[in-house]
C-alpha cells in the first residue's frame, strides 16, 4: 500500500475512533455482538419531509414507544453488551417523556446517547437533559435556503419561516447553554433538491456553527421516499461531487474512503434498529423484521440473528476497492432496491487523486 493511502486510512481511523467508537465496534463484531441500537421513539413529527422513509406526520396513527417497555429493552440491551443508544423519530423530542428517557438511558450505564432531531423543539427541561446526558446531537437541516427548506418539508412558505428560525435559534440556545459545538453533528437527505444548495448548507454547519461533521442520508424508496421520482435522484457524478464537497469543506479528504455510506462499515455491522412498534430490524428503512420485543427478549433476537443483522455475509463491493474496509455502500438502498451498490462511484472509476 502506498504511503498516501496508508496516511489517509490512518487519519480516517483516528476520526472514527475518537468520534464513532470504531475500536469498540470492531471488538463487538469479533465477539459476535452488536454494539449500538437505534430506537424510533415516535412516528409523530411536526414536519412532513417528502422523502421520509417511515412516513412520519403530525397524526401517524401509531402510539409513541411505551416508556415501561423501553426501560425493559434498555436493561436487556445493557446486559447483552450494548453501550450506545441513538434516539430517532419521527421527531423524538415530541415523545412526552423524552427527558426521562434520556436520563434513564445514561443512569443504567449506557456510555453513549445520541439524539437525532430536526431542531425545532427546545425547552429548559430538554436543554438540561441534553447537557447532562447526551453525548451527541445530530441536527437535521436539509438546506439553509428557506424556499428549499419549505419544499423539502412540504410546508407553506409562510409557516416554514417559523420552523426555519426555530432551528437556528435552538442551536444558538444549545451552544449558549454550554453544550460544545463539537458534540453537534449535521445531517441532510441527499437528492437533487438539497444538492442545489449543498455547499452553502455545509459551510453553515461546519464553519459557522462549528459542528463536528455532516452526515449524508440517502433517499430510500420506502414510505414517502417511494414517491420520489427517478428524476430527483442524483447521478453518479453528482453523488461523487457531493462527497467531494463535504470532504473539502471539512478538510478531511480521508472521508472519501467511506464511499457513499451514511455511516462507515463497522457502524452498520454493529448496530440494529428498533421501530416504535417494538419490531427489531437490522437497519433503519430495511423492512425485514427479525423479532418482536413484545414476544421475545432482545438478547434472544440479537444472538439468534447476528449473521443476518450484522450483514456478515454481505459482499457486494469490488475486491480491489480501496474503500472496502470502511465503505458499505448505501446499505438500506441496496437491500430495498435489490441492486448491488448502485450509488457508488468506486465501481466506475479508479481515480484516487484525493489521497
Amino acid at each position: 500500500m502506498i504511503t498516501a493511502e496508508r496516511n489517509a486510512i490512518e487519519k480516517l481511523e483516528e476520526f472514527l475512533r475518537e468520534n464513532f467508537r470504531l475500536d469498540q465496534r470492531i471488538n463487538a463484531i469479533k465477539n459476535r455482538k452488536l454494539y449500538s441500537i437505534e430506537i424510533e421513539l415516535t412516528r409523530r413529527c411536526n414536519l412532513e419531509c417528502i422523502y421520509c422513509y417511515n412516513s412520519s406526520s403530525k397524526n401517524p396513527g401509531i402510539p409513541d414507544f411505551d416508556f415501561d417497555l423501553l426501560k425493559r429493552i434498555l436493561r436487556e440491551a445493557y446486559n447483552y453488551g450494548i453501550r450506545s443508544i441513538t434516539y430517532l423519530g419521527g421527531e423524538p423530542t415530541l415523545h412526552p417523556k423524552i427527558s426521562e428517557i434520556i436520563r434513564f438511558t445514561k443512569e443504567i450505564g449506557m456510555e453513549e446517547v445520541v439524539l437525532y432531531t430536526n431542531g425545532t423543539i427546545m425547552n429548559e427541561i430538554l436543554l438540561d437533559s441534553i447537557n447532562s446526558y447526551v453525548n451527541a446531537v445530530v441536527i437535521h437541516m436539509d438546506s439553509l435556503n428557506p424556499d428549499v427548506f419549505a419544499d423539502v418539508h412540504n410546508i407553506k412558505r409562510g409557516s416554514s419561516f417559523k420552523h426555519f428560525e426555530a432551528i437556528l435559534n435552538n442551536i444558538h440556545c444549545l451552544k449558549s447553554s454550554g453544550y460544545n459545538s463539537r458534540k453537534l453533528r449535521h445531517c441532510l437527505t441527499l437528492f437533487s433538491t438539497t444538492y442545489k444548495t449543498l455547499e452553502n448548507t455545509l459551510k453553515w454547519a461546519i464553519h459557522k456553527e462549528g459542528m463536528l461533521t455532516s452526515i449524508f442520508i440517502p433517499v430510500v424508496m420506502v414510505g414517502r421516499g417511494s414517491q420520489i421520482t427517478q428524476g430527483t435522484l442524483l447521478s453518479l457524478d453528482e453523488i461523487r461531487r457531493a462527497y467531494e464537497i463535504r470532504a473539502k469543506n471539512e478538510s478531511r479528504p480521508e472521508l472519501l474512503l467511506l464511499g457513499p455510506s451514511e455511516y462507515f462499515k463497522q457502524y452498520q455491522m454493529s448496530t440494529c434498529y428498533i421501530a416504535v412498534d417494538a419490531k427489531v430490524h437490522s437497519y433503519a428503512a430495511i423492512e425485514t423484521c427479525f423479532g418482536d420485543l413484545l414476544e421475545r427478549e432482545l438478547t434472544y433476537i440479537l444472538d439468534k440473528n447476528f449473521d443476518e443483522m450484522s450483514f456478515s455475509n454481505c459482499n457486494s463491493c469490488s475486491s480491489n476497492c480501496i474503500s472496502k474496509s470502511y465503505c458499505f455502500g448505501t446499505i438500506a438502498a441496496i437491500y430495498n432496491a435489490g441492486v448491488s451498490n448502485m450509488l457508488c462511484w468506486r465501481q466506475s472509476t479508479r481515480e484516487d487523486s484525493y489521497i
